[in-house]
């Protein structure tokens, strides 16, 4: 998707006065083209987006639920590029803001995010911490960072939802069909607050396990579970690379929806950091459709 392209100025004139005039051609007529140049327009965005922008109607064309995510994502940054220059004046300085989130946020969510930021605040330069818990505890409570994305987790509990989202089993093919005890896992070294979420799921059930791979990235449990060496749990919205989906023939418990918070921003907090947080409430609203998300539940992190 090229979100550059849609947030330009005059695209999203173009895209509103499109929805205020419900036509093609009204939007020509106030516009003052023909009204093949406003659909020549539209089907080229629809192109570097990859998304159906309007529908006909029986009185004109009416926005696509993804368009009006596009004017808000678009109203969103119009925002935040006037908190920006209102902080900072007419200087040019460059506005640096750390964000600590999980590993799999940054493999799919991320670039959504980093390209709605870059077309609203090119002065913004963002440092993104992925790791270990460890290392998001440490950096809420040395306030290392301006926000982090997370799961949820007791330790925090006044962390702000951010969103809900639908989780499944992955692993090999080989454990679609009955799974028995001891369940073999695949999972994160604690403190990440998966591992508990998996024990007690299983352990709410009467089932016993064996863990026989734990690590803190993502590549390493992505690995262990294309190996085939156990199970772990995840978002359905974002699937693990190489691995299946693990559904009720395995007589696997199924899996609760978690919650997925941002810790910060921290009082006091200036207007852009504040923005920012904003953005990510907004995206995650929107289930982080601007990077192609599923259908109803939103996008997480492992």
């Amino acid at each position: 998707m090229n979100v550059e392209a849609l947030l330009e100025r005059e695209q999203v004139h173009l895209l509103t006065t499109v929805i205020e005039t419900g036509s093609f051609s009204a939007a020509a007529d106030k516009l003052g083209v023909t009204k093949s140049s406003i659909s020549q327009q539209i089907k080229r965005l629809e192109g570097l987006a990859g998304l159906s922008l309007f529908r006909r109607n029986r009185r004109g064309v009416e926005p696509t639920s993804e368009c009006e995510i596009v004017i808000k994502y678009a109203m969103a940054m119009k925002a935040i590029a006037e908190d920006f220059k209102s902080h900072f004046g007419v200087t040019g300085n460059t506005r640096k803001i750390c964000v600590g989130m999980g590993e799999d946020f940054c493999r799919t969510a991320l670039p959504s995010f980093l390209g709605l930021l870059s077309a609203g605040l090119p002065r913004v330069e963002l440092r993104v911490l992925a790791g270990s818990y460890d290392m998001l505890a440490e950096a809420i409570d040395n306030r290392a960072a301006d926000l982090v994305v997370m799961r949820q987790w007791d330790r925090y509990p006044d962390a702000r939802k951010l969103w809900r989202d639908e989780q499944v089993w992955y692993g090999h093919p080989r454990f679609a069909s009955a799974v028995m005890d001891p369940v073999p896992l695949v999972v994160p070294i604690s403190p990440n607050p998966l591992r508990p979420a998996i024990l007690d799921l299983l352990r709410a059930n009467g089932r016993t396990w064996r863990i026989r791979f734990e690590g803190v990235g993502l590549a390493g449990i992505e690995a262990a579970l294309q190996s085939g060496l156990g199970l772990c749990i995840g978002p359905r919205s974002m699937p693990m690379c190489g691995v299946k989906e693990i559904g009720p023939e395995s007589g696997l418990p199924p899996s609760p929806a978690a919650d997925f918070v941002m810790a910060g921003p921290w009082d006091p907090a200036d207007s852009v950091v504040q923005a920012v947080a904003e953005l990510l409430q907004r995206l995650a609203d929107g289930g982080f459709r601007t990077g192609g998300a599923s259908s109803g539940e939103h996008r997480s992190d492992v």
